[in-house]
């Protein structure tokens, strides 16, 4: 039986609130440093969640859930410098871009609606923990850093650990049609995503997209069929280029005996369009372009088709 997932209800129910709360008060540029105690109260049930769902994602990853001091004595496990820097190192999630998308918001600066929620996060340092621990210690004298843009960054942290969570990978079509959805069910945010359709993985591709969360790939029956077609245009390519020069030995030997390079003398008989690529091409391309893809959660695994 699949491990019930109680995260992903709460986090909708706050970015609902924060959806009605974005009806009283206009969300744009100049009022993000509007601050209520109903913010406050919103980024205080945030900030929870986060710990505890960075705290879940550790234990799941194999953190240690008894740390000792120094001394050897256990002491408290912390949700930022203990959980969060260790899915950091594995997933970079502080390179991970979210992007502001609700309907009901009206902001034109980059920095307010599109975020690294947790760059530094792992250090404490993120400008919404500050806030967070602030209000948390003295919601009287520290009411004025419960702030829109503090609320909202806080849920595309939450929203981002959410996402890794869930820990989904969907089928998005093909090649040629893919279909993806980038918010993946949030009425709020977006993820970023980018689609490889390489015909030939080496493995390490998604580790060159770090602002990524979500990323397209060809299946592995993708792969196959996709490598196929390029061996068969390789091969195609080759035939036509030994027909020429068979049907002209006379020319080849003359350029191969002035010293040319043979892969210089190849390139110029398909630059001279001796070789219809075009025609080579359209005949194998459709099995490219149907070929399957999905979209994968970016931990910077390997792709290569096994």
């Amino acid at each position: 039986m699949a491990k019930m997932n109680l995260f992903w209800p709460v986090y909708k129910n706050l970015e609902k609130e924060v959806l009605e709360l974005s009806y009283s008060i206009h969300f744009y540029d100049k009022q993000v440093g509007v601050h209520s105690v109903k913010i406050a109260e919103l980024l205080l049930r945030c900030a929870v969640e986060v710990e505890s769902i960075s705290k879940a994602l550790y234990e799941i990853e194999g953190g240690d859930m008894n740390p000792k001091d120094a001394e050897g004595e256990e002491r408290f496990l912390n949700y930022d410098f203990d959980c969060l820097k260790m899915l950091d190192r594995k997933w970079k999630l502080s390179k991970k871009q979210i992007i502001l998308v609700a309907t009901t918001m009206y902001f034109e600066k980059d920095e307010n609606r599109i975020f690294l929620p947790l760059k530094n996060a792992h250090k404490g340092e993120a400008s919404w923990q500050k806030s967070y621990q602030a209000v948390k210690h003295s919601r009287v004298d520290e009411l004025n850093r419960a702030t829109i843009r503090s609320l909202i960054q806080a849920m595309a942290a939450l929203y981002l650990l959410n996402i890794y969570y869930r820990n989904e990978v969907f089928k998005i079509g093909t090649v040629k049609e893919n279909n993806f959805d980038t918010s993946l069910q949030s009425d709020l945010f977006a993820v970023e995503y980018v689609m490889i359709n390489n015909t030939n993985y080496k493995g390490d591709e998604l580790e060159k997209f770090p602002n990524a969360t979500y990323v397209g790939i060809l299946t592995p029956e993708g792969q196959k069929s996709a490598q196929e077609y390029s061996t068969s245009m390789n091969r195609k390519i080759l035939e036509k280029t030994i027909d020429n020069i068979k049907a002209n030995p006379a020319s080849f030997m003359e350029k191969l005996n002035s010293g040319a390079d043979v892969n210089s003398i190849i390139q110029n008989l398909i630059v001279d369009k001796s070789i219809d690529l075009s025609a080579i091409a359209s005949a194998g391309l459709q099995n490219y372009l149907s070929a399957k893809c999905e979209a994968v959660l970016n931990k910077g695994q390997n792709i290569s088709a096994t």
